[in-house]
């Protein structure tokens, strides 16, 4: 078969699609942008009535963190409770947690009455500057403290934690999702 007629066939793409993902995958940088790329595409809306943990009530204090802020001030996580609360724990190398942050910034826009929290424990300045070469509007802190021990008992980053107003642990999920979906949204709006 001569070379024009191979570059017709199905098989000849293919396998030159294979070797061309596998050549990008030997670098770093195009790499991290494959991993973001399917991470994003495999990620699906999450579901608060699939979770085990949905009526769990969490005392004050159990969620006490030092934070630094992007403002250079110390709080305590438990300062954010006085309204819904998103927990995200994160890190800027991380594929999974930066193929899901779109969604985070449009569920962030989207849900005037939640508090967000979106926590690394890197330092605030490298935060805040992945933050803006993205053009994200969430809050970002530093982690001052130890986490409390229900934030360390997965390793697993992104992990995210949503508390409802009166407390109730509503979610608790580790991976990346893709948190603006409107079907996510209608499931969460009648706990905020």
């Amino acid at each position: 078969m001569k070379f024009k007629e191979r570059l017709k066939t199905r098989k000849f793409w293919s396998n030159a699609f294979f070797y061309l993902f596998v050549v990008l995958m030997l670098f770093p940088s195009s790499r991290k942008a494959i991993q973001v790329q399917i991470v994003r595409i495999s990620s699906f809306a999450p579901s608060l009535n699939n979770n085990s943990s949905h009526h769990e009530k969490i005392a004050e204090g159990d969620w006490s963190m030092k934070l630094l802020t992007e403002n250079g001030d110390i709080i305590d996580l438990e300062d954010l409770r006085n309204k819904s609360l998103f927990v995200n724990i994160w890190a800027t190398w991380c594929p999974p947690c930066i193929a899901e942050m779109p969604s985070i910034n449009e569920l962030f826009l989207e849900m005037n009455n939640m508090n967000f929290a979106l926590i690394s424990r890197e330092p605030i300045e490298k935060l805040k500057s992945f933050k803006q070469s993205r053009g994200y509007n969430f809050p970002v802190f530093q982690m001052m403290s130890a986490s409390p021990e229900r934030l360390s008992r997965s390793n697993s980053i992104p992990a995210t934690y949503i508390l409802s107003a009166d407390g109730k642990l509503l979610l608790e999920h580790q991976g990346a999702k893709n948190w603006s979906s409107n079907k996510f949204i209608k499931e969460l709006l009648p706990f905020i």
